[in-house]
């Protein structure tokens, strides 16, 4: 779950850090209070376009830096291992800058990554959404880990995995071994139809010398 958001120089936020706890968090006020700009931020984080218009005025950068904890959510885990990410698999710390000349870096852990990178964590972490409108189950590639997760079966996920791995590598090096077959008899075949011709030709000794002696005559 997100436990704080730390937002620096974004809009008309100059430094605010919101800390969340266990439960329903509700976040109240009037309207134009800053309640919309938290939720802004909380999207930056996770990918979404951000130009240098964000950045407040008279800034050349603007931050946004959520500190998440997570337990037993070992697909999101393992996509970021994949990535080269160190990771305790109990904690995360995502950063954003966005500086005055349209840049953007994103962080995870202090590890750089990319942008589109967060964006694909997203539906791993959070969803923002209105009314009727409930985000994660519009991603296809979400529905496995959903299900997945509410049926308890990280473990058998993770077996199978290992399971599929292997035998992909395993399908692999069978068709390569078939196709170094193929090429050794493709090979016998060209040096079988080589030697044919060498023997049919019934060459002789000195029969080059010959030749070219014989073709000094004709020229």
């Amino acid at each position: 779950m997100l436990k704080s958001l730390n937002i620096s120089n974004l809009a008309v936020v100059s430094k605010v850090q919101v800390e969340f706890g266990e439960g329903l968090n509700l976040l109240t006020g009037e309207t134009g209070s800053g309640k919309s700009i938290i939720v802004d931020a909380l999207a930056i984080l996770l990918g979404s376009r951000a130009s240098q218009e964000v950045i407040r005025s008279g800034e050349t950068k603007a931050f946004v830096e959520g500190y998440f904890r997570i337990k037993g959510h070992t697909a999101l885990f393992e996509k970021i291992e994949e990535a080269g990410i160190e990771t305790d698999r109990s904690e995360l710390t995502l950063r954003r800058e966005i500086s005055a000349t349209g840049r953007s870096r994103a962080f995870i852990n202090d590890q750089l990554t990319s942008v589109s990178f967060l964006r694909d964590l997203r539906p791993f972490l959070v969803d923002i959404h209105g009314q009727h409108d409930q985000q994660t189950l519009f991603y296809p590639d979400a529905h496995l880990d959903l299900l997945d997760l509410f049926a308890g079966h990280e473990r058998e996920r993770a077996e199978l995995k290992v399971l599929y791995t292997k035998w992909r590598e395993l399908e692999r090096e069978l068709k390569q071994l078939r196709r170094d077959e193929a090429e050794r008899l493709r090979s016998l075949d060209i040096l079988d139809f080589q030697v044919r011709e060498i023997e049919q030709a019934s060459l002789e000794v000195g029969e080059d010398y010959a030749l070219e002696q014989e073709r000094k005559v004709l020229a």
